[in-house]
C-alpha cells in the first residue's frame, strides 16, 4: 500500500526542503517574491499533506534551463507587479 498522507518531516524529505521552509511558507504564505507554500491540511491539531497535492504542487511549478531564465522570469512578474501591467499585453 502506497502512503497518501504525508508528515511535516515525510514532506520535507519527499521535496527536497528543510522543515523550517515548511513552517515559514505556511506562516507566511504565498508572498510575491517567493515559492507559494505547498498545500497541506489539518487533521485535529496535526499538519499534513496529501502526496497527490505535493505531486500537482511540484508539476505546477516553473521550470528553467538555466538560471537567468529563472531571474529574467522573477523579475518579470515583479515588474508587471509594479506598474500593473500583464507581460503579454505590454505591446499595446
Amino acid at each position: 500500500m502506497d502512503k497518501r498522507v504525508f508528515t511535516e518531516i515525510e514532506t520535507a524529505a519527499y521535496l527536497g526542503m528543510s522543515r523550517s521552509y515548511l513552517r515559514q511558507s505556511r506562516m507566511d504564505g504565498n508572498r510575491e517574491n517567493r515559492t507559494p507554500a505547498p498545500p497541506f491540511i489539518r487533521i485535529g491539531r496535526s499538519i499534513r499533506y496529501l502526496k497527490e497535492d505535493l505531486d500537482l504542487w511540484l508539476d505546477g511549478l516553473p521550470k528553467y534551463q538555466q538560471l537567468n531564465q529563472a531571474a529574467a522570469g522573477k523579475q518579470g512578474q515583479q515588474n508587471a507587479a509594479l506598474d500593473g501591467t500583464d507581460q503579454k499585453n505590454s505591446d499595446d
